[in-house]
């Protein structure tokens, strides 16, 4: 969606493009009557990532969108799933070792899950995948649905709360060029 919707009872504003502003957007696109406007102060998606590991609930997220096509094309690009994840803890970086934790691989875990159907194992194992890499692959997605207007290079200013709606003061980062836009709610992802 190119336009930006104004003055719409269905139209939500979503501040911050990172991983949970993008994915909320599209999990509030997949009910196709709420257009969502997800606004993003930087240009590109981040290269200084903070996100390293996605967990199972969020995984079970991203399999709702395309029949889990999404979710498909994250795992493919994470690490492999028959690594084993080894977290290590130190006193320093040149002192010495106080433990460590090794969690399965995503496949053994997957292994287990179906046998062990208590409802104690999600069926999506935890994805090692850096912020770097997920973020470009939600923003392709983000960009191709009709529900989500996407606007990068536009810095939040503030808003304004009214009984019916909020209106929301942006501004451009390349041109200082300021708008206001309304929207019923309005949601901050930034971090």
């Amino acid at each position: 969606m190119n336009a930006t919707p104004d003055k719409d009872v269905n139209t939500i504003a979503i501040i911050g493009a990172g991983p949970v502003g993008m994915l909320l957007s599209l999990e509030l696109a997949r009910h196709k009557y709420i257009k969502v406007i997800l606004i993003e102060r930087e240009k590109d998606t981040t290269i200084f990532p903070k996100m390293e590991v996605v967990n199972s609930r969020t995984l079970e997220f991203l399999k709702r969108i395309d029949n889990g096509m999404l979710l498909q094309k994250i795992r493919e690009t994470g690490n492999s799933v028959t690594d084993k994840f080894v977290k290590k803890f130190y006193t320093s970086s040149a002192k010495w070792e106080l433990g460590s934790w090794v969690w399965n691989s995503v496949a053994e875990q997957q292994k287990i899950s179906k046998f062990e159907n208590n409802g104690t194992k999600s069926p999506e194992p935890y994805c090692r995948i850096s912020q770097y890499l997920m973020e470009p692959i939600l923003m392709e997605r983000c960009l191709q649905d009709p529900y989500i207007a996407v606007t990068r290079g536009e810095e939040f200013i503030d808003y304004v709360e009214h009984d019916t709606h909020v209106v929301l003061n942006l501004r451009n980062i390349a041109s200082s060029k300021a708008r206001t836009i309304n929207t019923k709610y309005l949601v901050g992802c930034d971090g």
